[in-house]
């Protein structure tokens, strides 16, 4: 077999891209949905970047869910801030012509409960 150990780099970088894809996009899709605006292709791509290179460094061996947990609430918590900062709406780029700006890390409840309940394996 080709790929007989879990610890083999093809199936680690494939875990590690489905784990960055599956959190860019509900960090992305629920940015939009709750308002937040588009966020730029390339901000999406770093973000996928940073995610896999997390994922990967964790799959070397068998994680813990507590770990699992872990790694997915504060990679959601990063995407969450990165495109915040850096996304625009469209209302308010016709009103003033600004990036948003939250302010942030001032994650509300309802923000937090979302992000957790996303991050669970």
């Amino acid at each position: 077999m080709m790929f007989a150990s879990p610890r083999h780099p093809v199936l680690r970088v494939l875990r590690a891209l489905v784990f960055a894809t599956v959190c860019v996009v509900l960090s992305a899709g629920g940015h939009a949905f709750a308002g937040g605006g588009s966020v730029p292709p390339g901000i999406l791509g770093a973000g996928a970047l940073v995610a896999m290179v997390l994922a990967y460094a964790l799959s070397g061996r068998e994680p813990r869910i507590e770990v699992l947990l872990t790694a997915s609430i504060g990679t959601q918590a990063l995407l969450h801030e990165l495109f915040a900062r850096t996304a625009t709406s469209s209302a308010e780029q016709l009103a003033h012509g600004a990036h948003t700006d939250h302010g942030h890390l001032g994650i509300g409840i309802g923000m937090a409960l979302v992000h957790t309940a996303s991050a669970e394996p």
